[in-house]
């Protein structure tokens, strides 16, 4: 499925759809659907979601197992309507920590800049 929400690709990714692309990767084949999602991936102050491929998670899983390295994986996170923001925030920090340790990880030497977004340091981005 394509994602886009620009005017200015509008036509481009509607054609790209329209095509049924086929494409044949690592053993698995991927056929376009004839949908265009019109959803925004990033908070953003204006629309930026320009021909973007989505799959379905468990094709990235199979891709990463087979070496593959996605350019960019996004996680949708939904917090329920009984849970804040902080209270959301604070329990997906805490899981996050859980599943991936910095203890024994590439980032055990610290996160430099990992809150400035001008400063890439070795670490995790607040927009990754």
């Amino acid at each position: 499925m394509l994602a886009n929400n620009m005017a200015m690709t509008e036509n481009l990714a509607r054609d790209i759809a329209k095509w049924g692309v086929v494409v044949d990767m690592m053993g698995r084949t991927f056929t376009m659907s004839e949908n265009v999602a019109d959803i925004q991936i990033q908070n953003n102050a204006m629309l930026a979601t320009a021909v973007l491929f989505i799959v379905p998670d468990e094709v990235v899983d199979e891709l990463r197992g087979k070496g593959a390295i996605p350019l960019s994986s996004y996680l949708n996170v939904m917090y329920p309507d009984v849970m804040g923001n902080a209270e959301g925030d604070a329990a997906l920090k805490a899981g996050l920590a859980e599943e991936f340790p910095v203890e024994g990880s590439e980032l055990e030497g610290g996160t430099a800049h990992a809150d400035d977004v001008f400063g890439r340091g070795c670490g995790p981005s607040p927009t990754s």
